[in-house]
């Protein structure tokens, strides 16, 4: 990005979801993936996801990386599993844990 550069488009409408994972019962990814999905599906808003859970954004067509309150990279999923050494790792990692877990 240069001068100026925004990495997302103009909106006219933006809704933020914040993840309140605790604050849900049963599966709360489950609940703000199917909330994102109907969103997605059924408006034309712009949705700022907020998440530390990797799988939470993994389908978004853009993901801001944010290391020590700078932006460091922008890029759907699949680019930034090839160019974010930090998104690749935390996914990993992510990916790793939830495993474990079960």
């Amino acid at each position: 990005m240069t001068g100026g550069q925004s990495p997302f488009p103009e909106v006219e409408s933006c809704a933020m979801i914040a993840e309140v994972a605790q604050a849900h019962d049963g599966d709360p990814e489950a609940v703000v993936t199917e909330s994102l999905q109907r969103i997605r599906n059924e408006t034309d808003i712009t949705v700022i996801l907020v998440s530390h859970e990797p799988e939470t954004v993994r389908d978004a067509d853009q993901i801001a990386v944010i290391e020590a309150g700078r932006i460091t990279a922008v890029g759907n999923h699949e680019t930034l599993m090839r160019s974010s050494l930090w998104y690749r790792n935390t996914f990993i990692n992510a990916a790793d844990s939830a495993v474990a877990r079960a």
